[in-house]
């Protein structure tokens, strides 16, 4: 009786009927009764009124009852209790047989525990996981994160456009069959870097390979991918396509080279008046 009284679950003791012989203190500070009100009191007319998703719960439906007719043990996950003041709350419960020297059912003994905090805990993670993945789905550079022998585990939509696979293939796939054996080389120095020194990486380059033999560069950062015990799972990183910009910027310097060539060679005086100095600059050899 006095490990009952001083348990932190709430545990009833119900009759053959499911009406309450013993109520712990625990179980009448939860439901917001005095012990002395739940006693006599069935159990499913006073606690137990609908499922956790706001369904009718009848009797006939209750688990605890269910055990004081066939005498086997249920694990509840998560249900709806009601208090006193007509307030709903989580719990998950356990209602075990009471079975005499005779083998009949006499009654049943529920253990449960006000869980609304865990389960706010998890809808918060859940939010949190959605709000994570609506990201990573809607940015335009890719995410991965791979094993640490560099198999993929997770990738977003980016990345798997620029790899130009599709993701089913790519779960697993290791980095050496989408680079080319330099980029291979650069991202292993890079990723065993990371994983003696443990210090992240954010920005180093290779080329990738996609199925058509055409090849895209991309430059990308890298960290590990720690437990809750502190070890190493695996890396994770952010990977930016730059093959357009790198054209561009080729595209620049060529443009910037024929554009130098011409003022060299042009048979004019060519050069740069600064409007606020008044001083020359970049003549070519005739203006000079």
């Amino acid at each position: 009786r006095l490990i009952l009284e001083s348990a932190s679950e709430g545990i009833f003791g119900l009759d053959e009927n499911g009406r309450h012989v013993f109520v712990n203190p625990a179980a009448a500070k939860m439901l917001g009764y005095s012990i002395e009100e739940l006693i006599g009191q069935r159990s499913h007319e006073l606690w137990h009124h609908t499922h956790a998703d706001g369904t009718p719960y009848p009797q006939e439906a209750c688990h605890i009852y269910a055990t004081l007719r066939d005498g086997k043990v249920r694990s509840i996950d998560i249900e709806v209790f009601w208090r006193k003041d007509g307030t709903p709350f989580a719990v998950e419960y356990t209602s075990n047989p009471t079975i005499n020297e005779k083998g009949e059912i006499v009654g049943a003994v529920v253990v449960f525990r006000d869980i609304t905090e865990r389960k706010k805990a998890g809808e918060a993670l859940r939010t949190s996981e959605e709000r994570f993945r609506s990201i990573l789905d809607n940015i335009e550079d890719g995410y991965y994160e791979v094993d640490m022998a560099g198999n993929f585990t997770f990738l977003n939509p980016a990345l798997v456009r620029m790899l130009g696979r599709p993701e089913n293939e790519l779960i697993g796939m290791n980095n050496r069959l989408y680079m080319t054996p330099e980029g291979a080389k650069t991202v292993f120095q890079t990723f065993n870097r990371v994983f003696q020194t443990g210090i992240p990486d954010q920005g180093f380059g290779w080329e990738l390979i996609r199925p058509d033999g055409t090849q895209r560069s991309v430059e990308g950062s890298v960290s590990l991918i720690k437990a809750a015990d502190g070890s190493n799972t695996g890396f994770r990183g952010i990977v930016r396509d730059i093959t357009e910009h790198q054209q561009e910027q080729e595209t620049l310097r060529t443009s910037e080279a024929n554009f130098r060539t011409l003022v060299e060679n042009a048979p004019e005086a060519i050069f740069v008046v600064d409007l606020e100095t008044g001083l020359f600059a970049d003549p070519n050899e005739n203006a000079v």
